[in-house]
């Protein structure tokens, strides 16, 4: 299993807005920093206009992962990252950067309790909203109606994995007619998955 997964949701059909939903399935190491970085850059360069991360696979905050969520927070305000070899200097310069003014296209949800402290207790909290679960977090967003795309990456090597875990079970703060349009996703990709 890959440390990641990337999957698209639309926010609003209105202005055709749509989230990337970054889950986060173990902490970020050097190695995946640059793919995250990427990935997510792409997304938005091709009209995605929010972002979740969701961190419920993140056990500990390590320097890595809190570089990577202020790097996404530069993303999300179409600015550059600091460089990664900054280290502690570059975070403090990032979020001494973001914390007049937070982010409001991105959101973090399902976060570890530990991890959760340590995000408030360093202030990330003040420039990025921090969500107990995906539906919270993407409804945050104040859509008009949402439903499910299918993922635009399957990173993931079981699609039965995707269609559960990704999407129903989290999603269960959204409304009853986009749920059931999730879970009928969710459904299809199984039923394609195992033929």
């Amino acid at each position: 299993m890959n440390s990641y997964a990337v999957n698209t949701i639309p926010v609003s059909n209105v202005k055709k807005q749509s989230a990337i939903i970054l889950t986060l399935h173990e902490s970020i190491t050097p190695s995946t920093y640059e793919e995250i970085i990427t990935t997510v850059k792409s997304y938005l360069a091709t009209g995605h206009t929010h972002l979740v991360v969701e961190m419920l696979g993140v056990p500990r905050l390590n320097l890595t992962t809190l570089f990577t969520l202020y790097s996404l927070v530069a993303l999300a305000k179409n600015q550059q990252p600091a460089n990664p070899e900054g280290g502690w200097n570059a975070i403090y310069t990032m979020a001494d950067a973001f914390v007049d003014e937070p982010v409001s296209n991105m959101n973090v949800c399902a976060v570890q309790p530990n991890v959760a402290q340590a995000l408030r207790q360093g202030g990330f909290a003040d420039v990025v909203e921090i969500f107990s679960t995906l539906g919270k977090a993407v409804n945050a967003f104040n859509p008009v109606c949402m439903t499910a795309v299918a993922p635009t990456q399957n990173r993931l090597p079981n699609q039965l994995l995707i269609g559960q875990a990704i999407y129903p079970e989290r999603l269960e703060q959204l409304c009853k007619p986009c749920y059931q349009q999730v879970f009928l996703f969710s459904t299809i990709r199984i039923l394609l998955a195992s033929t």
